[in-house]
């Protein structure tokens, strides 16, 4: 049988040793089961609701920074034909704020092509077959998931190389 030292009766008053009959001790053990695993479910719940915020926010996250690239992208392809220190200033000031919420650039050029990072759109002639010779279109990551593949164009053995 249990220990009833530390049982209550069903009022919320400590069990009298002339009460401790043994249908009283089996519903306080009862009660006192139901209490716990109640008890272990609440924070259960609290765990599960914190791991949902927590993936919302970072779902939410990923989609306002998605919608913010191809602003990024204008002002990368703006800064190769103005010279403007104040547009530099511009982009520099995004990137910082997205950097700040965790965006990445995922480093393409000089590595080999990799299908979960980028997509080949084009192939130069190049010393090392499927190596990433130009980037098109910069590629992101949020944290350690790609939230925009980049464009690519990578390297091709000429024919007369594979001949030889």
């Amino acid at each position: 049988m249990a220990d009833v030292s530390d049982l209550i009766d069903p009022t919320g008053k400590p069990l009298k040793s002339a009460h401790k009959t043994p249908e009283i001790v089996e519903q306080n053990v009862d009660y006192k089961d139901k209490y716990v695993r109640a008890l272990a479910d609440y924070k259960n719940l609290q765990r599960q609701i914190e791991e949902e915020r927590k993936l919302i926010f970072t779902i939410a996250t990923a989609n306002v920074l998605e919608q913010l690239l191809p602003t990024l992208d204008m002002l990368y392809k703006a800064e190769v034909f103005v010279k403007d220190p104040g547009m530099q200033m511009v982009k520099d000031q995004l990137l910082r704020v997205l950097e700040e919420f965790g965006l990445k650039e995922v480093e393409l050029t000089g590595k080999d092509y990799d299908p979960h990072t980028a997509e080949v759109v084009g192939t130069v002639e190049g010393e090392k077959e499927n190596a990433v010779v130009e980037v098109v279109r910069r590629a992101y990551a949020l944290g350690d998931k790609v939230i925009r593949v980049g464009q690519v164009k990578v390297g091709k053995k000429s024919e007369a190389t594979v001949d030889n």
